[in-house]
């Protein structure tokens, strides 16, 4: 919470010195710019007065505006540097050095994001190969109390080894095989639910949230009513002696009325806006689940991942979400994965990395990332990149019944199917559940045949429902492509 406070400090400082020359955060030294499209720069300073900018060759001046705002776009840029950027108005300059173009990730989520790789046992091993200058890291504030001020930092084992684990391997695939500079923007808050990384605009449009929003609205009076009085008496007693105060019954506490919602989109998204980025990264889902969200984490994701699309400026920005993986101490995950496997099917340029095989069923956070940071990257070098590659595992097309018997067909199936229980190679799937319209679910015989998945169970004769790996930490046989990616657990009917 009080990395939390000092964020919200330190993105209204301009504002209430609004006669200095502030850029907004994250512009620092070392930072990277993302190439090939239009950049905003955006800051505070004297009303009315001019703004120029001197960059990479080009000089482009704006005016602000009567609060001391002004907005400013870079024209597009191949990737390069190091620049230097020059910003200045008629009384100040700022000048920001070591700046490169290339491609720009925001990573988000909760504690699987944000926890840097110091805390997993693989660190030694994968600091090692950590020396990369041209890969910056930014970590935004949230959760790492040495950053009150976004501070851009040039990747290496010392660095390297105080930002997100899955980030720094996601980013070092990526150049390692672009050979393009690349920053890596990370704010990531352990515990937190989607809500508060939504705005409240786009909350608005989730019936559900606006419902909860009018409830609040509606018991605010009375709520601060009670606290003001919660307040008053406490100052009472303490101004009436111990043996008085023991003769009155127990006070009980009222707290400020707050909500959550939106809370960390305030804080750390909504001061940077506009920002231009290659693309998003998204792990998050695992306390949404834990409070029951259930399959409404839908609606909450398809409108976080519209809205920061067009807020940060970035319509077509690839948007890579992280599916929960195997863990066995909590409820609700399987929802949460049907969620996020249906948005991904839904929106475009949306990817889903499936880690239904990479996790660990005594501890929520596993120490597998290297193996989850290949398959985002997969994912980005297919959706960002534009590379004609296999980034997915076999996904569910259609389903359909005969005879008795569901057939279930999937694409990126290449190099065929097949079922893999502890290592192995098995021919044997036992991860499957059919049910018929009342919906109650028996285990079902499963085979693979012509690439198809065939599924039944004779005391289901007219099966409309299917649910595969459907479980907070499935242990059956799981099924892969011949490029070992697994397929997202599922839950279907019949087209």
């Amino acid at each position: 919470m009080r990395a939390l406070i000092l964020s919200i400090v330190f993105a209204i400082a301009p504002v209430l010195d609004a006669a200095n020359l502030q850029i907004a955060y994250p512009f620092n030294d070392n930072m990277v710019i993302q190439r090939n499209c239009k950049v905003p720069v955006k800051g505070t300073g004297a009303a009315n007065s001019k703004v120029h900018i001197t960059f990479n060759g080009q000089e482009v001046t704006g005016i602000s505006d009567q609060s001391g705002k002004w907005l400013i776009y870079l024209a597009p840029m191949k990737a390069g540097g190091p620049f230097t950027m020059e910003i200045k108005n008629e009384k100040q300059k700022r000048i920001f050095k070591n700046i490169m173009v290339g491609d720009v990730w925001f990573l988000s989520g909760q504690s699987n994001m944000q926890y840097p790789v110091k805390k997993f046992k693989d660190a030694r091993e994968w600091l090692k190969d950590a020396g990369y200058s041209n890969i910056r890291l930014c970590n935004m504030g949230q959760g790492s109390k040495r950053n009150i001020a976004p501070c851009w930092e040039k990747c290496s084992s010392a660095t390297a080894k105080e930002f997100s684990a899955l980030g720094f391997l996601f980013g070092r695939e990526i150049y390692k095989d672009k050979k393009i500079p690349l920053g890596l923007l990370c704010t990531a808050y352990d515990g937190s639910i989607i809500a508060r990384w939504i705005s409240h605009d786009a909350l608005m449009k989730i019936p559900l949230e606006k419902k909860k929003w009018e409830k609040f609205k509606k018991e605010l009076p009375e709520k601060r009513e009670a606290f003001a009085k919660y307040r008053a008496e406490l100052k009472r007693r303490k101004s009436l002696s111990k043996d008085a105060v023991k003769k009155l019954p127990k006070l009980k506490y009222v707290g400020l009325p707050y909500r959550q919602q939106s809370n960390l989109y305030n804080a750390t998204i909504k001061p940077i806006l506009p920002f231009a980025v290659k693309g998003f990264i998204w792990y998050q889902g695992e306390s949404d689940g834990m409070f029951s969200m259930g399959i409404k984490y839908k609606d909450y994701l398809e409108a976080l991942i519209t809205s920061w699309r067009k807020e940060f400026g970035s319509v077509n920005a690839p948007f890579i979400i992280v599916q929960l993986a195997n863990y066995g101490k909590l409820r609700g995950w399987p929802e949460i994965r049907e969620a996020q496997r249906l948005v991904a099917k839904k929106l475009p340029l949306t990817a889903l990395a499936v880690t239904i095989d990479l996790g660990e069923k005594e501890h929520i956070h596993p120490n597998n990332k290297l193996d989850l940071a290949k398959r985002v990257a997969l994912c980005a070098r297919n959706l960002a990149y534009k590379e004609n590659i296999l980034y997915q595992g076999p996904t569910l097309q259609s389903i359909r019944s005969d005879s008795g018997k569901l057939i279930i067909s999937f694409s990126n199936i290449d190099g065929g199917l097949s079922g893999i229980a502890n290592g192995s190679k098995t021919s044997v799937f036992d991860s499957f559940l059919i049910a018929g319209n009342n919906k109650r679910y028996f285990p079902a015989n499963a085979e693979i045949k012509n690439g198809k998945i065939i599924v039944w169970n004779a005391r289901v004769s007219n099966p409309r429902y299917v649910r595969y790996a459907y479980s907070q930490n499935p242990q059956g046989t799981l099924l892969y492509n011949g490029k070992g990616l697994p397929a997202s657990p599922f839950e279907a009917k019949i087209d």
